[in-house]
């Protein structure tokens, strides 16, 4: 296994820039968690919280578990110890590579040491393979929810490669930056003055509520803050060690093959001509006069060179920044930080330079910090937003894992439990459902007017939550071979965008809460997807068909205008090809007539798909195809007025109808199909081919027809035998008679179409 290469590979396509944005709900969240500790458990010391944010974090955006409590077991316990263990032995003096068995082609030292990494990976292999393999969190956002769909596609098809990547990117992520935030705490009791233009400008932009990521791009003091932090104490202080695997020049030195580098970012981070007064921790070296970010200077390339450089960077690099950049708003945000006092009352000032490290990162010893609160009444507002936003996520948690069994395939889907009810019961309950569920949605939108109480918004998601459960088994109760295949699909499918509407919503109202967007807007900008929502569901009610027959109906219909589409298309491309050969070879389309053709919809995509014209022959060759479609959309829509809306005597059975649906869709697949072929530049051989597979097509439709009819006349000579006939009978036959006379004709026809296109389809002329 190329291990390197693995992790390389998963972490970068999911801890990029764009894509560590979707772990930006989890970091507030955690950040907002991280302050409810502090201020509800002074007791505890402020590392245990900073461990335990950035812990959950790790262990919510890797393997997709549940926060981390910060009172109870903490599940990712083993994995700390573990990585000391690890680091411990990597010492300057040791080697990672005794510790990795794996990464060994290089060094083999002593037994003793042998025998401690071999126990390591044991321990840790199997930690990593059990946190992967448990059930995730529904609707959690991670990389082993990732590796578990796509992992076999970038070649890691064990449950070790998997384990390995998300533990070893769990690892790098927890303790570093827990490690940031632990000097941050200390540069903020040596030097508080230098947290002043961060607090000045979040209350300026965030005022009272909690900042979000929402606000960064207007909290430049912010990311000051995080470069200066990650500059003056970097918590990997010697770097990540690398080999040279050729001979390097560099200026006047030579770097021999097989050297081993420390890439000492501690000394890089103070270098005088970059970074003037190193020792002192100064935010403002960052900033330009203009309150702005400044740009890195050239000789770095970027500020924050604690990730490493070049090829080698720390993938998790816009991860570990990110957690960084919203732990450090919020506790500037909500605290004031005081020296702590010891067991005797005396106020502790820490040393700046009193340190421990595990071997690869450097922390400060440990010292107590009093948190002040900033903002009122801070604590039940945390309250307040974490009630709310853990109840909307629950809500959303809840969506998610009914659209997965309302999509799983039928076979693998768990069906409630019990005799399944007729399809007028089902019917009356999806209906009521959908009903009771407009209301909870309409509740939520007035329980989330400002200003918000969590008991409120909470109770109707209860309400809400419940009725999303017994909606989904409703519609998961429809059976293909009870209540029809047809009825199952269009509940299925309502049932889902009514579903999709609720989580999206819901979605909303928690960004919405977590943002303060509620307390400065109101509900005003919530009131468009709610409107929709409640739309969704009214049309749903009104449109529902009553039966299996009145949903293949519906879809036949449906089948019918797109065939009928596909028609007018093909009529206007040949009539926009006759204007132009009115026109003349060499007279160009004016710019009015331009954009009078652009209406038609021949470009919605901006491809410049069908907007080219058409030659000659490709003309002639629309000309020829365009009566099969004709013929064939004509036969589908009597098929659909005389036979299926229509009371038959008797009537098409059920196999009849059903063998005439399964057709319909390949029909409508086929027209579809031969009508893109019509777009220059055309292929014969193609043309040819979407030719045969309509009439394919169009030859089941004929079979069922056929035996439709032969049953027909046997059942119409019995009643004659039985009865004699009558005017009312003469009428019926003579309708009937006129009826197969049309279909018969219509089949005739497009069986002469085809073959005049087999024979004679206009080719292309020799080139």
């Amino acid at each position: 296994m190329d291990y390197i290469h693995y992790v390389s590979t998963s972490g970068i396509s999911s801890l990029n820039v764009r894509a560590a944005q979707n772990y930006w709900p989890t970091q507030e969240e955690e950040a907002r968690i991280l302050l409810d500790g502090l201020v509800n458990h002074p007791e505890i010391d402020s590392f245990k919280h900073l461990h335990r944010e950035t812990s959950s974090i790790g262990w919510r955006a890797f393997f997709g578990h549940t926060t981390i409590p910060l009172e109870g077991p903490d599940p990712s316990e083993p994995m700390e110890e573990f990585f000391h263990e690890i680091f411990r032995a990597a010492v300057p003096g040791g080697s990672i590579v005794d510790v990795f068995p794996f990464l060994n082609p290089l060094i083999s030292r002593s037994k003793f040491l042998r025998s401690q990494s071999d126990k390591f990976y044991e321990r840790a292999t199997a930690f990593f393979i059990k946190s992967f393999s448990e059930p995730q969190a529904e609707g959690v956002l991670s990389l082993s929810g990732m590796l578990k769909e796509t992992g076999k596609r970038i070649g890691m098809d064990t449950l070790l490669d998997c384990g390995w990547v998300a533990g070893t990117l769990f690892l790098a992520a927890q303790d570093t930056t827990a490690t940031a935030l632990k000097w941050f705490l200390l540069a903020m009791i040596l030097y508080p003055e230098t947290a002043a233009p961060a607090r000045a400008e979040l209350e300026r932009i965030v005022g009272d509520r909690p900042p979000s990521f929402a606000d960064m791009d207007r909290l430049p003091q912010i990311e000051a803050m995080v470069k200066e932090v990650l500059r003056w104490r970097p918590p990997a202080a010697a770097g990540v060690v690398h080999m040279a695997t050729e001979d390097i020049v560099y200026e006047e030195y030579l770097i021999p093959k097989g050297a081993i580098l420390f890439p000492l970012t501690w000394t890089i981070c103070r270098d005088p001509s970059v970074y003037p007064n190193g020792e002192t921790f100064d935010p403002s070296r960052f900033v330009d006069s203009m309150g702005n970010v400044k740009s890195p200077l050239p000789r770095t390339h970027e500020d924050y060179l604690a990730f490493g450089h070049g090829r080698r960077v720390c993938i998790g690099k816009s991860f570990a920044i990110n957690s960084l950049l919203i732990s450090i708003a919020h506790l500037l945000w909500a605290f004031d930080f005081q020296k702590g006092v010891d067991e005797h009352g005396a106020e502790v000032t820490p040393d700046p330079m009193a340190f421990s490290d595990n071997g690869a990162n450097v922390y400060p010893k440990p010292f107590p910090v009093k948190f002040v609160p900033r903002v009122s009444g801070l604590a039940d507002r945390l309250k307040a937003v974490l009630n709310a936003t853990a109840a909307l996520t629950k809500t959303s948690s809840l969506c998610s894992l009914a659209l997965k069994s309302l999509r799983a395939p039928i076979s693998y889907t768990s069906w409630p439990t019990g005799e399944l009810l007729g399809l007028t019961v089902l019917r009356t309950d999806y209906v009521s459902l959908l009903s009771l569920l407009h209301n909870r949605v309409l509740s939520l939108s007035l329980a989330l007017k400002p200003p918000v109480t969590p008991p409120a918004v909470t109770k109707v998601l209860e309400d809400l939550n419940a009725e999303l459960g017994r909606f989904t088994n409703c519609a998961l109760s429809i059976d293909d071979e009870i209540h029809g295949e047809e009825m199952r699909k269009q509940m299925r499918w309502g049932a889902e965008e009514v579903i999709e509407g609720v989580q999206r919503t819901v979605d909303t109202a928690a960004d919405a809460v977590t943002s303060g967007a509620l307390e400065k807007e109101g509900d005003k900008r919530d009131l468009l997807p709610v409107a929709s929502l409640l739309s969704t569901i009214e049309k749903l009610k009104e449109t529902l068909p009553k039966d299996n027959k009145a949903a293949i109906i519906r879809r036949w219909e449906a089948d019918t205008a797109a065939l009928e589409d596909g028609v007018r298309e093909t009529r206007e491309m040949i009539d926009e090809g006759d204007a132009r050969e009115r026109k003349g070879p060499h007279r160009g389309v004016d710019d009015n007539e331009a954009e009078f053709e652009d209406e038609g919809g021949w470009d919605e995509l901006g491809d410049d798909f069908g907007d080219q014209e058409l030659s000659g022959d490709e003309l002639e060759r629309a000309k020829t195809v365009f009566p099969l479609l004709r013929l064939v959309t004509l036969l589908h829509k009597r098929l659909l007025t005389h036979h299926l809306k229509l009371q038959q005597t008797p009537p098409l059975t059920e196999s009849h109808v059903l063998s005439l649906f399964r057709n319909s869709t390949s029909l409508v697949s086929s027209a579809d199909e031969l009508a893109s072929s019509l777009y220059t530049p055309q292929d014969v051989p193609v043309i040819l081919t979407r030719v045969k597979e309509m009439d394919e097509c169009v030859g089941k439709f004929k079979t069922v027809w056929d035996e439709w009819e032969a049953e027909k006349r046997l059942a119409s000579l019995k009643v004659q035998e039985d009865h004699g006939n009558d005017s009312s009978e003469d009428e019926t036959d003579s309708r009937d008679a006129a009826n197969r006379k049309w279909f018969d004709i219509c089949f005739v026809q497009i069986n002469r179409a085809v073959k005049n296109l087999e024979a004679g389809l206009p080719a292309d002329p020799p080139s």
